[in-house]
């Protein structure tokens, strides 16, 4: 008993100082050496509870810290420090149940993502099936626009060709017709 006393005012003259690591190894002997419902034990509880939840510490433990608070809640629940233990826990679900809607939406986020950039490449692949198919248009424009200029072309010939007939046949009449007249006279 004479031992813990000593050990619980260095913990505290540690704590004081700001000595929290050390602080933290004097109040874990309080909590090995003192039964539960001893008062020493409920404020070796919280303090290392507070000081394992602190992100500031050399060593915080989330787990551990939560699970020191509970202890001090069932063993102690008329703690002078109850209410603040009770806030502490209250902050502590809040923000467990943040963390896990944080964790739903970037399921949700990165769900949404992937849709995206499957969307964006089969976009790309249409884009480059349309690319290919207007150079395939192209090049059938290209052709017909060959062959309707040499079947141009072709009429253009064919066209002459009829009017040097026609010229031929013209004349072939008119001598025709100049010698049956000739003939029956």
């Amino acid at each position: 008993s004479r031992e813990l006393k000593k050990v619980q005012r260095q913990a505290t003259k540690a704590m004081a100082a700001g000595e929290i690591d050390k602080a933290s190894a004097l109040y874990q002997q309080i909590l090995d050496g003192v039964p539960a419902g001893d008062p020493r034990r409920s404020d070796a509880l919280y303090l290392l509870g507070m000081q394992l939840l602190d992100p500031a510490s050399a060593s915080p433990n989330l787990n551990q810290g939560v699970s020191y608070l509970e202890e001090l809640t069932a063993s102690s629940p008329a703690h002078p420090r109850q209410l603040e233990v009770s806030i502490v826990q209250a902050l502590l679900s809040q923000a467990k149940q943040a963390a896990s809607r944080h964790e739903a939406c970037t399921t949700e986020l990165d769900a949404a993502r992937a849709e995206l950039e499957s969307e964006r490449q089969a976009a790309e692949a249409s884009l480059e099936e349309i690319a290919d198919e207007s150079k395939a248009a192209d090049g059938r424009v290209k052709s017909l626009q060959a062959q309707l200029r040499k079947a141009r072309a072709e009429l253009a010939e064919t066209q002459s060709e009829l009017e040097k007939k026609e010229e031929a046949l013209e004349k072939l009449k008119e001598a025709l017709v100049g010698r049956a007249g000739v003939s029956g006279s």
